[in-house]
C-alpha cells in the first residue's frame, strides 16, 4: 500500500500477530456459549443438546484442569492457531 496509508503496525506485524489471534481464540470461546443460550432461547431444534454437551464440557475441563492452567492454555492455543493461519492464509 501506499506509505501515507500504510498502518504503522505493519512494520511489527510478525512480531505480534499472536496477540490478536489469541485474544481471538478467546474471544470465539465467549461467542460459542453466547450462541448457543440464544439458539436455546428461540428454541432451535437440538440446541438444548449442546447446550448440555457445552456444559459438560466446560464442567470436565475446569473440573480437571485449574483455571491458572486452562486460561494460559487457552491462549496457547490461540498461539498455535495463529502459527497454523498466518502462513497458510
Amino acid at each position: 500500500p501506499d506509505p501515507k496509508y500504510d498502518s504503522p503496525l505493519r512494520k511489527i506485524q510478525h512480531w505480534i500477530f499472536f496477540i490478536p489471534f489469541s485474544f481471538l481464540f478467546a474471544l470465539w470461546r465467549v461467542d460459542t456459549i453466547k450462541v448457543i443460550v440464544e439458539a436455546v432461547e428461540q428454541k432451535r431444534p437440538g440446541a438444548k443438546t449442546e447446550l448440555y454437551a457445552l456444559m459438560a464440557h466446560y464442567l470436565v475441563l475446569l473440573t480437571v484442569l485449574p483455571l491458572n492452567v486452562w486460561a494460559p492454555a487457552v491462549f496457547f492455543s490461540g498461539l498455535l492457531s495463529a502459527h497454523i493461519v498466518t502462513p497458510t492464509h
